[in-house]
């Protein structure tokens, strides 16, 4: 019996560079203040172990956990527009606007 692969989602490269920051921001944030993960899952309300997972494998981690994480941590997280890229640039191109 043939296996069914998963189809690649359009931003999925994309969102696991996200989750991996993000996860570097509480690996850099709870080093700089001492904590063991062990500390931060206490913290949060998960154990150790969980917190590792979060932190190594951040892309299986929920966006939740991560951002009460980051608020356990005192950081924030803020949401801001795309730059602007060549794709999304070249798609405004081929559909202008109504004439007048």
């Amino acid at each position: 019996m043939a296996t069914r692969k998963d189809p690649v989602l359009p931003y999925e490269s994309e969102n696991q560079k996200w989750c991996q920051q993000l996860a570097g921001r509480v690996i850099r944030a709870r080093k700089l203040r001492g904590w063991s993960q062990a500390e931060l899952g206490q913290h949060i309300g998960i154990s150790q172990s969980l917190v590792a997972t979060m932190e190594n494998h951040p892309d299986v981690a929920t966006i939740k956990r991560l951002i009460t994480a980051l608020r356990a941590l005192d950081l924030d997280l803020q949401v801001a527009p795309r730059k602007k890229t060549k794709r999304a640039a070249k798609k405004k191109a081929d559909c202008p606007g109504p004439k007048t």
